[in-house]
């Protein structure tokens, strides 16, 4: 008994006798390490595959299928199997008497999971001909089920592989309806007593009412579909704004905007992959990686955005210093290239023999630099708020307060989905499929749209936007002293100096209805055509002459 990810297998010999307690438990853990690492593709190809030791059973694959009442979809009728072109062939070198003894011994079988330990005993799985004198089976070497089961159970196909030689025409395909929702398992068997270096080739599909998406991935289809029009949406709402009040544009608009656009291309790319697939039953690398590279891209891009507006720039400080910089460009490039590691290693991890202690090796790197940013935006957060609360800065303080509640939600929401998802680990896996893909990417998803959104909003362009841009002023304003003003405030604030003033500090401006300085050049309107202006009024009331000059 063996598997494709872990090739352990029970031998059964002196009359298929063992061990019965230890043969079970390694038979059980075997099957549980093969589910762990389930299909990625409703089509398997073979190619010169060798066929399991003798007297032994080779798990394969687990499929996904939705019977065709319970489908979401029903273009295409019930869910089918379909063994095209598989046959078994000999290798070079092959003794031409272990050839023949092949050609009736080795099968493929597709079994439901969750009935697989009513239909094998790990102890007798291979028929003898006690088996067939007593009528629980009809042809030595092939395989056995339990007494009370046969293969014409609606949860379980059994194939013959036919032996193929050169002279040999095509071999015909058999194709059989699938009529149970569940997870079906691929097997091998090779009940034979000899050990040939005969391999197999062919073909296995497995088609759901909708397509040849796995059930555990069909919700993704549409789900992407949906969230492509609901960016598109947003990037022409954005848009609209933008330029709208492109005069009050902050260079965080201009980042917002950057987010939205990857987050479009990376719904965008996967939906194109999903539908790809479920049409060709065949990946895409070309759709997969342009949509990797863009929800990797997406992730630290949004991460990196609310760390800079937690540290501060373009609020409190006007640029960052250069440690800091160097800091966020390396754990940005780390989390690029631990993040395409970790989902590269996550999706192909169904398609591949990949030990457990790799895949945790991939995943776990990316996990602790995606916790240490959080720790650093919450960190950082904090302290700009403390900052603000000490400059009296209500306004600017209240967008942060209320982005911090939003990521407080987020952390939450996220923390509770994966606690779940840890607690469900240990439960059947034929319980919690269907709902698999809300947790692999639903959640994360929604969250993600959630906190932009939340930015969105907090920062949409308006006629107020330079309210929270960086301004030398709030830095030296204090409980004690009066606010003071740079010459580009008052110029762009215009003939609304006393209604921003008194949002943000509270009070009037300082060069509102106030007395004329006696200085000569002194004025209360800080341009250059108001102290011109100004300068030349104090030296006609002097009596000397002024400049012929016209002041515009």
């Amino acid at each position: 008994f063996g598997s494709s990810s872990a090739r352990g297998m029970v031998r059964v010999e002196d009359g298929w006798r063992l061990g019965a307690q230890h043969a079970k438990v390694l038979a059980q853990l075997l099957v549980l390490f093969s589910l762990s690492f389930d299909v990625s593709a409703q089509i398997v190809d073979l190619t010169d595959t060798p066929v399991p030791e003798k007297y032994s059973l080779d798990l394969l694959y687990s499929f996904y299928v939705y019977a065709h009442e319970d489908a979401p979809a029903k273009e295409f009728g019930p869910p089918t199997v379909r063994f095209h072109d598989l046959s078994s062939h000999t290798l070079p070198g092959a003794p031409t008497a272990d050839v023949q003894t092949a050609t009736t011994a080795v099968q493929m079988s597709l079994m439901k999971y969750e009935r697989f330990w009513e239909f094998i005993d790990p102890h007798h799985f291979c028929c003898l001909r006690d088996d067939i004198e007593r009528g629980r089976c009809e042809k030595d070497g092939s395989l056995l089920l339990k007494e009370g089961a046969n293969d014409k159970d609606e949860g379980v196909i059994i194939h013959d592989i036919p032996f193929h030689t050169e002279g040999d025409g095509p071999v015909e395909d058999t194709k059989r309806i699938l009529r149970e929702t569940g997870v079906y398992i691929l097997m091998f068997s090779n009940c034979q007593g000899s050990n040939p270096p005969v391999a197999v080739t062919g073909r296995v599909s497995v088609k759901n009412p909708y397509g040849y998406l796995p059930g555990t991935e069909y919700y993704k289809l549409p789900f992407y579909g949906w969230l492509s029009v609901l960016y598109t949406v947003l990037a022409f709402v954005w848009l609209g704004l933008s330029v709208k009040w492109w005069r009050e544009a902050l260079s965080l608009h201009a980042c917002i905007a950057g987010v939205i656009f990857l987050g479009l291309m990376e719904c965008f790319f996967f939906f194109v992959f999903f539908s790809d697939w479920n049409s060709d039953g065949i990946r895409s690398n070309v759709f997969f990686v342009v949509g990797l590279l863009s929800s990797v891209s997406k992730s630290i891009f949004s991460y990196m955005l609310v760390l800079v507006a937690a540290l501060g720039w373009g609020t409190t400080r006007p640029y960052l210093d250069r440690a800091t910089i160097t800091w966020i460009q390396g754990v940005s490039l780390f989390y690029i290239g631990f993040g395409v590691t970790k989902e590269t290693v996550l999706s192909f991890r169904h398609s591949h023999s990949l030990p457990v202690s790799f895949v945790l090796l991939c995943v776990l790197p990316a996990s602790i630099v995606n916790g240490g940013i959080f720790f650093w935006v919450f960190s950082a957060l904090g302290n700009l708020m403390t900052t603000l609360e000490e400059r009296r800065q209500t306004e600017k303080l209240k967008v942060y307060q209320q982005l911090w509640w939003v990521l407080i939600f987020s952390l939450v929401v996220a923390s509770c989905a994966l606690v779940y998802q840890l607690c469900t680990l240990s439960s059947d896996i034929s319980t919690r499929w269907e709902h698999k893909w809300l947790l692999t990417a639903g959640v994360s998803d929604m969250l993600f749209l959630v906190v932009l959104m939340a930015m969105m909003y907090l920062w949409a362009p308006n006629k107020h936007s330079q309210k929270y841009a960086y301004s030398a002023a709030d830095c030296a304003t204090t409980s004690e002293e009066k606010p003071i003003v740079s010459e580009w405030a008052a110029e762009e604030l215009g003939g609304d100096n006393d209604e921003f003033w008194e949002e943000t500090h509270g009070g009037i401006s300082p060069f509102g209805d106030g007395p004329l300085p006696e200085t000569i050049g002194a004025t209360s309107r800080p341009t250059s055509a108001g102290v011109l202006q100004d300068a030349i009024a104090d030296l006609e009331k002097m009596g000397l002459d002024t400049p012929q000059a016209k002041v515009e």
